[in-house]
This record gives C-alpha cells, structure tokens and sequence, in this order.
C-alpha cells in the first residue's frame, strides 16, 4: 500500500475547458449580472461539428464550464484500480438527476464490492457511450 492515500476518479462528466466568455451571452442581450441570471439556472448545451454536445453551465462570475460530452465510466477497470493500491473512488455528478446519481452509486458500489471478494467486474460500462478518458495512456 501506498504511504499517501491515492484517489481515483470512476466516473463523470469531466470538466474539459472553463472560458472567461460566458457562453449564454449567445441566447440573447445580457445585462451583465452573473450572479442573479435566470439563464444559470440550468444547464445549455455546445454541440460541434460531429453533433457532439457538451453541457455548459456558468459560475457567478460569468465564466463558462463546459463537459465532456460522454461520460467517464471507469467501472470495468475496477479490478485494475483496486489492484493499483488506490483507497478512495470519486464518483463526479454533476448533469445527473439526484434518481440517477443513487443509481450509478448503488451499481459501481456493488461492482466495487464484487472486485474486493475476489468476483468479476461488470465487463460492460453503465451508461454508452462511455470513456475511459486517458486512464490506459500512461504517462511520458
């Protein structure tokens, strides 16, 4: 075991990108008043060129933060991460319903379980599409 703790995000909409524009500016005139704007009070959608869409959501002071559009699902690597001495998971909800944040937590805490009796992983991911991010990429 590691002498440091070592945590592992498993899954989420990975923040990819936080602009200083505020996005929502483009739905129409804007008075300038991030905290109170109605228009924050859920999340918009960017979609690019391959019909990809990101979910944005702005901060009080105007910035945009956009996510990954497909979500990171790292639940048939449980085996791997486990293996790798890590002792805590981070689950990251943030477009999910609260009915669709208890899902996910109940399956990757019954997967978890399973991998620490010594049963198989789910060989499937939860949601598809899915990515693993760049947890096979290893570092340079």
């Amino acid at each position: 075991m590691a002498p440091v703790g070592v945590g592992a995000v498993v899954w989420g909409s990975v923040e990819l990108m936080v602009s200083e524009q505020c996005v929502l500016q483009a739905a129409g005139s804007c008075a300038r008043h991030c905290a109170s704007c109605a228009r924050r009070g859920r999340w918009w959608l960017l979609r690019d060129q391959k019909g990809y869409e990101f979910p944005v959501t702005t901060d009080t002071g105007g910035r945009s933060h956009i996510v990954n559009s497909v979500t990171l699902d790292l639940t048939p690597a449980l085996p791997e991460i486990v293996g790798a001495a890590v002792t805590a998971i981070r689950l990251d909800f943030s477009v999910e319903s609260p009915d669709q944040a208890a899902a996910v937590t109940a399956r990757i805490r019954t997967a978890l379980d399973d991998v620490c009796a010594g049963r198989p992983a789910p060989v499937r991911p939860i949601v598809e599409p899915a990515t693993k991010g760049h947890f096979y990429r290893g570092l340079l």
